[in-house]
């Protein structure tokens, strides 16, 4: 089985869950607008793209059952779930990236799930979810501000630079969180900019 941007298995399922939400659209867009940015960086292709947007479409399903701790929710409802449109691994893959969406980053140690796969979908995981963890940050508002997201990478650093009506000033590189993923993978800090057209 595989898994395609817009599949309606995926959006049917979110809607189950009260979500499909312009928030997870926006996120969603802006996390495949990243991946296709940074492709000479990760070299991952459409297969791991469409992961990536079924786990954005789906990173907050665990809000159903209360905010605490959704982002565990999330991935445990998306590993139950058989109606999806994923074999079994890209299932696991689909609810760790959803998981690390917010909190804890990715650990071998202290995350079995994670731990237990092999060396290349560990890389998979880290990359897809640090771009899910940049996108969910950028629409801090869920305002969806963000209409356009760039990327200028050079060997010191990742310069994001997001195009929107407005400028949202919670999401400058000096106030965002959720850039520390991104920036282990890519072996460089990441900076983000705003451009008001």
């Amino acid at each position: 089985m595989s898994v395609c941007s817009g599949d309606a298995g995926v959006l049917s399922f979110a809607a189950a869950h009260h979500r499909g939400s312009p928030h997870d659209i926006q996120v969603a867009a802006v996390a495949t607008a990243l991946f296709d940015e940074l492709r000479p960086l990760h070299h991952y292709e459409k297969p791991e793209r469409d992961l990536l947007w079924a786990a954005c479409i789906l990173h907050d399903i665990g809000w159903s059952a209360g905010r605490k701790g959704h982002h565990k929710l999330s991935c445990d409802l998306i590993l139950r779930d058989r109606t999806l449109p994923f074999d079994e691994d890209q299932r696991l893959l689909v609810a760790l990236i959803a998981r690390y969406h917010r909190r804890a980053l990715p650990d071998p140690e202290r995350h079995p799930l994670y731990g237990g796969l092999p060396r290349e979908g560990r890389a998979k995981v880290r990359w897809l979810a640090a771009l899910i963890r940049v996108a969910d940050e950028l629409d801090t508002a869920h305002a969806s501000l963000v209409r356009a997201v760039r990327c200028r990478v050079t060997r010191d650093r990742i310069a994001i630079t997001c195009t929107g009506p407005v400028a949202d000033q919670r999401v400058t590189a000096s106030r965002m969180h959720k850039l520390d993923l991104l920036a282990g993978v890519a072996g460089r800090p990441c900076t983000v900019t705003w451009e008001v057209p």
